[in-house]
């Protein structure tokens, strides 16, 4: 169930934000109650957090993957790397940064721009 949440939660988080999603709407869409939500994560926030872990590790893999893939050219390989990123964040990024910033608690952002800056660094790191 808690990938099954995760699913959900990443498919309205990417098309509608933080902020226009609600645990109600996830659970709707699981067919599933509030508790069950709540059996695996505290609040909404931690969901958020769930997901954006999952999401940057299959973005440094699958980033990573492209780098080390030695047919395509440059030009290829960003081309790529652009059309992957855009399937992985169709939801306007400006828009998840300013929901970051104005709807989760300081401590949430600061965990969430670490992990943001963790997964790019170690990902800046294998293409040099």
């Amino acid at each position: 169930m808690y990938e099954k949440i995760l699913d959900i939660a990443e498919q309205l988080f990417m098309t509608q934000g933080y902020q226009a999603t609600s645990t109600r709407q996830i659970t709707e869409l699981l067919g599933v109650t509030q508790p069950t939500i709540y059996y695996h994560f505290k609040k909404k926030e931690d969901i958020y957090y769930a997901v954006m872990l999952r999401l940057s590790k299959d973005i440094e893999q699958n980033l990573t993957k492209i780098v080390c893939d030695s047919t395509p050219d440059l030009e290829r390989k960003l081309i790529t790397m652009v059309e992957f990123l855009k399937k992985k964040h169709p939801f306007n990024f400006f828009v998840m940064m300013h929901d970051v910033q104005h709807s989760l608690p300081k401590e949430m952002t600061t965990k969430l721009y670490q992990l943001f800056s963790n997964s790019y660094s170690s990902f800046a790191h294998q293409i040099r």
